[in-house]
Order: C-alpha cells, then structure tokens, then sequence
C-alpha cells in the first residue's frame, strides 16, 4: 500500500492509521462505506479514499464529500489542516490519453477554493498497456499500478523484477486460493440459481407423478405385480403402496 500510494502521490508515504470510518446510511438497503486510512504525505496529513471507478461520479462524490463533511467537522473547530484526497482507480477508459489526472475546486481564474480538497483519477487500463507494449522506463515508473491488474503469469514475471511485487502476488495468490475468501455469488447468480432449481425440481415432480400414474392404470386393469415390477422397475414394496 505504501509503495501503491506514493507511487500515486509521488512522494514519500507512511500509514498512520485505518480508521474504519463508517458513513451513515439512510436505508436498510444502504451499503455502509468505510474510509480507508489516514497517511502522512510530505509532513502532511491526508485523508485518503479509494475508489474503484465502479461506481457512478455523482455516487463517488457523495461519499467523499460525505467523509470530508463528517471528519473536517470533528472536535471543537473546523479541521483547515488535514488534505482530503479521493483516488479513483478507474478502469474502462484505457482509449483516453490521460495516465493519473488531478481535479481541485476552483473558479475560472484557476483560484481554488478549498486547496485541501484534490481528486485523482488513475486511467489504470492506459498505465497497464505500458506492460503489453514493453515500455521499460513507464513500466518502471508504474508497476505498481500495473501489478493490480495483472494475470497470474504475467505478475509472477513483473514480480521477478521487484521484491514488493514478488510480495503481493504471493499474498494475493494465497488469498484466492483460500476458500475462506471465495467471493459469494451475486445476487442475480443466486436468483438464477434458485430458478434452475425450481425448475429441476417441478420437473422431477412432474416425472415421479407420472411414474406412479402408470402403475397405478396397470393395478386398475388387475395387472400382475410381476409385469408392473419389470416395465415399470418399482420394487414390489412401493407397488403395494399404490394399492
């Protein structure tokens, strides 16, 4: 993470705390959002927040400034000196020219108006063709970002060149390989799901009805239980419970 974000920031990174700040939620239906950590960037503080882009602008601006409202407003005075800065690590838009774009609030005299709010959007599928087309010097520059996006195979070859590479593609080959970590399905694979079930077994109902009408016909028309037993295979003891 250290490596990641100062990648990022460019500048020297230490984690000072996670502190789990959840925001609130309206609904039941919410999902609850939690802020990741609070760094140390250059002798600064920085509240930092990731994203993944996942997500719409309107959704990810909301959280943010969400968090901003709920920690600048904390204590006895409003916080002026902590820097908030939100990452969006976004994916999908690796045509556009950008690599890691930064946005600040301000006017159109390019006066901002709160110098601790910044925005970084990191174009990841963009900083990840640096790998496909064999850019050494970006690769260099960016493997961290790089290695988030990266195959097995082709992490195992980045990491060959880096301890701290080497280092997560262990760590998160274990983690997939857990079955302590395997994913839940979503909820539209448990809908369907539950649908193929239902429809497996309505049509296995339907099997076994007309599996015990046939037998029952061939006992109305004083068929043996012999005969019954060899065209239809039910033992003698389930025939006789048909009677």
């Amino acid at each position: 993470m250290k490596s990641l974000l100062s990648e990022i920031l460019d500048g020297e990174v230490k984690i000072l705390e996670y502190p789990r700040t959840k925001l609130k939620v309206k609904t039941v239906s919410d999902k609850a959002k939690v802020s990741d950590c609070i760094i140390k960037l250059n002798d600064e503080l920085v509240h930092l927040e990731l994203e993944t882009g996942l997500e719409t602008k309107v959704k990810n601006l909301s959280n943010f400034f969400n968090i901003y409202s709920q920690n600048a407003t904390r204590g006895d005075k409003y916080d002026t000196k902590t820097k908030f800065i939100t990452l969006w690590l976004q994916f999908g838009e690796g045509k556009k020219d950008y690599l890691i774009d930064e946005y600040r609030i301000k006017n159109e005299k390019e006066e901002s108006l709160i110098d601790k709010i910044i925005f970084k959007k990191i174009n990841v599928d963009k900083i990840k063709s640096f790998w496909y087309s064999k850019d050494e010097i970006n690769i260099e520059k960016y493997k961290y970002i790089i290695m988030l996006d990266l195959e097995r195979e082709e992490l195992k070859k980045l990491g060959s060149r880096d301890e701290i590479v080497a280092k997560f593609n262990k760590e998160i080959t274990e983690l997939n390989d857990s079955p302590q970590f395997i994913a839940l399905m979503s909820r539209e694979e448990e809908q369907r799901k539950l649908a193929n079930t239902r429809e497996a077994l309505a049509f296995e109902n339907g099997t076994k009805q007309k599996s015990i009408e046939i037998p029952k016909s061939m006992l109305q028309d004083n068929e043996s239980v012999e005969k019954i037993m060899k065209y239809t295979h039910l033992s003698i003891n389930e025939i006789n419970a048909l009677k």
